[in-house]
């Protein structure tokens, strides 16, 4: 039998030395760690790519829960405030109401002011009592 049934790529040219093959695996090895040095150097970005966005989403989310807090808040006043209105909207109404049966039911008579000697009730004798007032002492007495 014949070493022939060895493919030609896989022979060889029968001229390799180890010092060829030791120059060739440091180059190589070289290869890989400076591959290694920039797959850490690209992680360590990532990583610190991530914090800041983990930071970002912490900061907008404080920002989110502020201004949840705020509508919460202002929708309570709002309510508020419609509350306040209703009950003030419904004592003009009853006041306004009030106030229209007044002017219809009650109306204000004109008096026309005449001076005291006129009016006719009134005593221009100040010795006069009247017989009613007069009474009233003397019981209490």
């Amino acid at each position: 039998m014949t070493l022939n049934l060895i493919p030609a790529a896989l022979k060889g040219h029968g001229r390799r030395r180890a010092v060829d093959e030791v120059g060739r695996l440091r180059e190589d090895n070289i290869k890989l760690l400076n591959r290694q040095a920039a797959a850490d150097d690209y992680f360590a970005i990532l990583q610190q790519n991530r914090r800041e966005v983990y930071e970002a989403w912490q900061f907008a989310e404080h920002g989110r829960q502020a201004a949840e807090a705020i509508v919460v808040d202002q929708e309570r006043q709002i309510r508020d405030l419609k509350r306040q209105l209703a009950d003030t909207q419904r004592r003009l109404d009853i006041g306004v109401k009030a106030n229209a049966a007044a002017d219809q039911t009650q109306p204000i008579p004109v008096i026309t002011p005449v001076p005291l000697h006129q009016a006719p009730m009134a005593v221009t004798d100040p010795g006069h009592v009247p017989p009613s007032w007069a009474r009233g002492r003397k019981e209490n007495a």
